[in-house]
């Protein structure tokens, strides 16, 4: 059996027009405040990266607050009170819930490169496995968009239909204390089997995912498995697409890629891997070949299915 996978990351819900990014949450009226005598300075810390850092990450930041560092502590005054920090989490956790919510109301751009491959994907069933990394529900975008079908989708970090969003960090060793910020202290945290998957599926397409430092573990070793030094004949050769935004993101996930250790010469060597922008119009035609070639994909296998009757 031929398996497939579609993996969705924030900009597949940036490309359907919403805004979901950290900064649209961190300076909206979501965001919670502190009325409590003790200001924790979790809240300082994250307001403080919030209104200075062009590229506003809550889980980094998180990361990068709690994180064990003898060398850093050595050179900061903070003065660590998870017994504050901790329900503070809790709340801006909570609050983004809210948020995000509120933002799935809105109506989404039903012709932008999203809600195209999103049409596509859902009609000719032609993935047997999508992940998303987002909180968004794709059966709404479904009924926006008029399509009967309902979508499976396995949420790593939880959603907002069911109030199981995980925010936090990846498995690092933390200071004492702030234990609760790894995503898998979270009650909603539950077992997938997204490594398996990526390596037995033949179609990789992957939407508007950074591939930052808290996500690229779960794709570090599928990518190594497809550039390393041993040759993989034709015929065994996937098909990995990825979408991103503009040749600025375009070189950002190479490099990152060179930074998670990948060898990118054999990448292309070795699958059918490709990087599509969708709001670069030289990509149009790209982008126009993808979704006809799994419509056709999609017929063709329907069409043997009605033969085996």
């Amino acid at each position: 059996m031929i398996n497939n996978i579609f993996v969705i990351g924030n900009g597949f819900d940036l490309s359907l027009g919403l805004k979901t990014k950290y900064s649209d949450f961190a300076h909206s009226e979501f965001w919670p405040q502190q009325d409590d005598k003790y200001i924790p300075y979790l809240k300082t810390y994250l307001e403080e990266k919030r209104d200075t850092e062009s590229w506003f990450d809550i889980e980094n930041e998180l990361l990068n607050y709690a994180r064990l560092d003898a060398a850093h502590d050595a050179i900061t005054s903070i003065k660590y009170k998870p017994d504050l920090d901790i329900p503070y989490f809790i709340k801006v956790q909570n609050a983004m819930c809210q948020y995000i919510r509120e933002q799935q109301k809105n109506e989404i751009d039903v012709k932008s490169a999203a809600g195209k491959v999103l049409k596509s994907v859902i009609e000719n069933g032609f993935f047997k496995y999508i992940y998303s990394f987002n909180y968004t529900d794709l059966n709404i975008f479904a009924q926006k968009m008029n399509l009967r079908q309902t979508v499976s989708c396995i949420h790593i970090h939880g959603t907002v239909t069911d109030n199981s969003v995980i925010l936090g960090v990846d498995e690092t060793k933390l200071r004492k204390g702030y234990e609760q910020l790894h995503k898998t202290m979270s009650s909603h945290y539950r077992s997938h089997n997204i490594y398996n998957d990526l390596a037995d599926s033949n179609e990789i397409v992957i939407f508007g995912l950074s591939f930052g430092q808290i996500d690229y573990t779960y794709f570090d070793s599928f990518f190594k498995s497809q550039s390393g030094s041993e040759p993989i004949p034709d015929k065994e050769k996937k098909n990995i697409t990825i979408f991103t935004k503009d040749d600025l993101s375009r070189i950002d996930i190479l490099n990152k890629l060179e930074d998670m250790g990948i060898n990118r010469q054999r990448l292309y060597t070795q699958t059918h891997f490709q990087i599509i922008r969708t709001e670069d119009e030289d990509d149009i035609l790209l982008m126009n070949n993808f979704v006809e070639r799994l419509n056709k994909f999609s017929r063709k296998a329907y069409s043997q299915i009605l033969k085996s009757f």
